[in-house]
């Protein structure tokens, strides 16, 4: 017995066009958002990523698990990096993206 299945249309190169365009500008924000938090871990801990540190500065473990973070319409997917062992000076330090309730108060102290 014969299948039929319906043609697929063929893309527009304008619809290529701007699916490229779209693809480049995720990476690049995911690639900018990625060395942001990357930069932000490297000014709390105040040293190089392989460079030897105290008792007191804690250190890198990794990346936490993979997050979507929206940006402009659409989102990106980026895995935060995560400190261990700091020691006890003050409240809890959340490093990467913040909570949806605190992107308004962070957007008021700039």
């Amino acid at each position: 017995m014969a299948r039929y299945h319906a043609p697929k249309p063929t893309p527009t190169s304008g619809a290529v066009v701007t699916a490229t365009l779209e693809a480049v500008a995720r990476e690049g924000a995911r690639k900018m958002l990625a060395h942001a938090l990357e930069a932000e871990v490297h000014v709390f801990l105040g040293r190089d990523r392989y460079a030897p540190g105290g008792p007191e500065t804690g250190y890198r473990k990794g990346h936490g698990r993979p997050r979507e973070i929206g940006i402009g319409t659409w989102s990106v997917q980026g895995r935060p990096p995560r400190v261990s062992d700091l020691p006890l000076r003050g409240p809890a330090v959340h490093l990467g993206a913040p909570a949806a309730g605190r992107v308004p108060d962070l957007l008021e102290k700039l």
